[in-house]
């Protein structure tokens, strides 16, 4: 795979690495979120370890730390093998320190370490304050278990107060992910983030293919490619009871978005299930929404959950459910149901990317209303795809998104604002009002959008805002 964007966490890596005396750096994030990638770029041309652990015996994992050791000091004396990483650390600081010049050691996969060696974190503090802290040696650990990674900074742990720097690696935004496809115009990138979503791995996939239906086709529902079994793989490699999780997954695929509702579908207790849902969330699987209207979130009772990642979504509500047509050999009669879905499942998606647009827009200034927040609106009577919160007491930005093959029609504006009318709000303040469409817009709701000053965007207007955000997405990879 090659390396794509992540500038930002390269140019912090290198602030850290310029800087005066030893740095211990926490790097963490999913698994296939692109950690290794990252540090492979970030090691080049620089003196340096880099030790992937596995799920080996300790005496196995030491050996193949002393096996890559051996190649970093290979104009020193030869040096025996350990049977042990509190021996195979020290002698690795020691020589560091003795070398007295800038490397950096990446421990990759650092949950595999401890998980032989629940002690190393402990020896690695005393280690490192005896000879890591005043060298020239920056010391990077990974971790694909998100929780335990951040643990290592908690007050009791034995690493905490000993990094100088962290970095939680998380997917690509769809501007990002859009790198990926630098040949493919805004639809078809559109929908391939819809199916792939932000992890470097399935983006690389889907690179390779000639469209996303391809992907589709031939890994997604090909029980011989890894994509097939990757969320069971997913949830068995990172958390316990993965049944218990896949249970809650589809259910809220199902359209089940509240605690209680997902308990009661799935036999778990609520107060149970919010947990489950909180290791979700920091797993960047899950998201937790309110109306942005709300004025304190963290009190609504009006949260709802939703599936974050985009491939796990796609996953759960078309793979998941169709595997019996897949290994019956009727795969076309399972691409069929996805074919007729596909719409309305790329719609979640596109008001996904027109939030960020306008997001993007009042950074720039370039909204008619400055906004706060941006986000949803819903209540017990109407849903609004898009709710900015004017700076203005009053003011909101209102608008509706529609993925579909026809044009759009003055309908639509009148539906959008009998919709705002019932929310109660439409007598505050000034608003305004956004429409956003892939197949662009009837001549009369044109001229009507010119003469109520309505915004109106279609895909390149869409693209135009997020290509120039994201500094150049058809500059190759």
């Amino acid at each position: 795979m090659e390396f794509v964007d992540r500038e930002e966490q390269v140019e912090e890596l290198k602030r850290l690495y310029a800087g005066p005396g030893g740095k211990m750096v926490n790097v963490f994030g999913r698994r296939r979120v692109g950690k290794t990638s990252l540090m492979r770029e970030f090691v080049k041309g620089k003196a340096h370890l880099f030790y992937t652990a596995d799920a080996k015996a300790e005496v196995d994992q030491v050996k193949a730390l002393t096996d890559v050791m051996a190649d970093l000091f290979s104009d020193a004396a030869p040096f025996g093998h350990f049977t042990s990483w509190p021996e195979a650390l020290e002698f690795l600081l020691v020589r560091l320190r003795e070398r007295n010049k800038k490397s950096v050691v990446v421990l990759d996969e650092f949950q595999e370490i401890c998980a032989q060696n629940k002690a190393v974190p402990s020896v690695l503090r005393a280690l490192w304050d005896r000879l890591g802290e005043d060298s020239k040696t920056m010391l990077v650990i990974t971790g694909s278990l998100i929780s335990e990674m951040r643990e290592l900074e908690m007050g009791k742990e034995p690493l905490f107060g000993r990094f100088k720097g962290r970095i939680h690696l998380r997917p690509f935004t769809f501007s990002e992910s859009s790198l990926f496809f630098p040949g493919r115009g805004s639809r078809q990138r559109i929908e391939s983030y819809a199916v792939l979503g932000g992890m470097p791995m399935y983006l690389d996939i889907g690179a390779a293919s000639s469209s996303i239906w391809n992907t589709i086709e031939n890994d997604i529902f090909n029980p011989n490619r890894i994509l097939y079994e990757e969320v069971p793989y997913l949830l068995g490699q990172e958390l316990r009871d993965p049944a218990l999780y896949m249970s809650i997954l589809a259910a809220i695929s199902r359209g089940l978005t509240r605690p209680a509702k997902i308990g009661s579908e799935t036999g778990i207790k609520a107060d149970t299930v919010s947990a489950y849902l909180h290791r979700l969330e920091k797993m960047d699987i899950v998201g937790r929404a309110f109306p942005v209207t709300e004025k304190s979130p963290e009190k609504s009772r009006r949260v709802s959950y939703f599936i974050k990642d985009n491939f796990v979504r796609f996953w759960l509500r078309y793979l998941f459910p169709y595997k019996y047509l897949v290994e019956s050999g009727e795969r076309d009669a399972a691409l069929d149901i996805v074919k007729a879905d596909f719409p309305g499942f790329v719609s979640q998606t596109f008001e996904e990317v027109v939030r960020d647009a306008v997001r993007v827009e009042n950074s720039r200034k370039a909204i008619p209303v400055p906004l706060k927040r941006t986000g949803r609106y819903w209540d017990k009577n109407v849903e609004i795809d898009i709710c900015g919160i004017g700076q203005e007491k009053g003011s909101h930005l209102w608008g509706e998104c529609q993925w579909r093959n026809e044009r759009m029609g003055p309908a639509v504006l009148d539906n959008l604002k009998a919709k705002v009318a019932a929310s109660g709000l439409a007598d505050r303040g000034a608003h305004y009002y956004l429409l956003c469409s892939r197949s662009g817009f009837r001549k009369s709701l044109v001229q009507r959008a010119k003469a109520e000053g309505v915004i109106l965007w279609g895909l390149d207007d869409i693209d135009r805002i997020l290509r120039g955000y994201c500094c150049c997405l058809t500059g190759g990879r």
